[in-house]
């Protein structure tokens, strides 16, 4: 592991570096009365972060902000962004992901293209898997997704969604469980489905919200009528709540489930950890076709720009969720540091140290976790 106080050191002189382009208000927030003075803005910033799955991460993201609201007081901003990024680990991410508000939030619409050559590791497929991984393999993978939403109430989206991902695995190692072709997706494919989405939105901003709810209910079907190489279905539920605190502090909770049926490639099974969801496990340590998990976090406002957090959760995978056991549930807890990016308050970087059941991680990177 490289030396975090030095990694940590450089991590904020680029922050400290990245001055904003204009002084529009930023992220999802509803927007102020509109004025003349409202334009677009664009801003770029250098990437450096460290996960355990990656170790030391960089390259560069941006982000353009617009609006459509022609004069409207209730259309929240547009943008387009993008994301390059190399890691210390040899994997190579490439992403770009507009996300597009209609005047007064009638219509939405965004998406994605992506490729991403990712070597990691394997360490099997349930809820008792070692503590070291078994294997190591690489999947190549060009994906692309579009969903279009449109608003029903204030609150409500209801829209369809499009999905598309081709992998090939690379490399793996001789005589194991993947090189063996046991498994659905040992030897890469194409998965192509359309869905359904449901989501109420009361936050008061989607970058940095400090009240209100989001649930993102989403059904997705994957089928060789849609050219796909494997047949299952796919459903999520992802509920978050925000409470203001004593003064600029939030209580922030997060309920997710993700269940599969079918024949499910291994490298598209739910994947418990990583530095979103049950912080401090490996990201795909833990990997089957349910996943269960809640977490919640206080996040408070030390001085100006610095901030801090304490968090914990509680999740599981299994092979289906009325196979789901509480003696298989997994905890995680840890605490960190926020520095505040954008002066409008519309993205942080963060800092993390996280604990698992015989597990830990230190995660440097930006954007809340939820």
């Amino acid at each position: 592991m490289p030396d975090v106080r030095r990694l940590l050191g450089a991590l904020l002189l680029i922050c400290a570096a990245a001055l904003p382009a204009s002084s529009q208000e930023a992220g999802g927030q509803a927007p102020p009365a509109a004025s003349s003075s409202d334009k677009p803005y664009f801003i770029v910033l250098p990437v450096v972060y460290y996960t355990p799955e990656t170790r030391v991460a960089f390259g560069a993201a941006g982000e353009y902000n617009f609006s459509f609201d022609g004069g409207a007081r209730d259309t929240r901003p547009s943008s387009l962004g993008f994301i390059f990024i190399y890691t210390q680990n040899r994997q190579t991410q490439l992403e770009m992901k507009p996300e597009i508000y209609l005047p007064r939030d009638g219509y939405s619409i965004d998406g994605g293209l992506k490729y991403e050559l990712m070597p990691q590791n394997f360490y099997g497929i349930g809820p008792a898997v070692p503590a070291d991984p078994v294997e190591k393999f690489t999947p190549r993978s060009f994906g692309a997704s579009a969903s279009l939403r449109k608003r029903l109430t204030k609150r409500l989206f209801v829209g369809v969604q499009y999905d598309f991902d081709h992998t090939g695995i690379v490399t793996v190692e001789p005589g194991g469980q993947i090189d063996s072709g046991a498994m659905p997706g040992s030897q890469g494919g194409t998965v192509s489905g359309i869905g359904a989405i449901l989501k109420v939105d009361s936050r008061d901003n989607v970058q940095f919200p400090r009240r209100g709810r989001h649930l993102a209910f989403t059904f997705d079907g994957y089928a060789a009528a849609f050219g796909s190489d494997y047949g299952y279905t796919r459903t999520r539920a992802d509920y978050r709540s925000y409470w203001p605190a004593r003064g600029r502090d939030v209580v922030a909770v997060q309920a997710f489930v993700e269940a599969m049926t079918g024949d499910v490639p291994f490298y598209r099974l739910a994947r418990l950890g990583g530095q979103s969801m049950m912080r401090g496990y490996y990201r795909g340590q833990y990997r089957d076709k349910a996943l269960v998990a809640i977490q919640g976090e206080y996040r408070a406002q030390i001085w100006k720009r610095i901030g801090a957090a304490v968090f914990a959760g509680l999740g599981e995978v299994c092979g289906g969720l009325s196979t789901c056991r509480a003696t298989n549930v997994l905890p995680s807890a840890g605490a960190g540091i926020r520095f505040r990016l954008d002066s409008r308050g519309g993205m942080n970087f963060r800092t993390d140290f996280a604990w698992g059941r015989s597990t830990h991680g230190v995660y440097f990177t930006v954007q809340e976790a939820f």
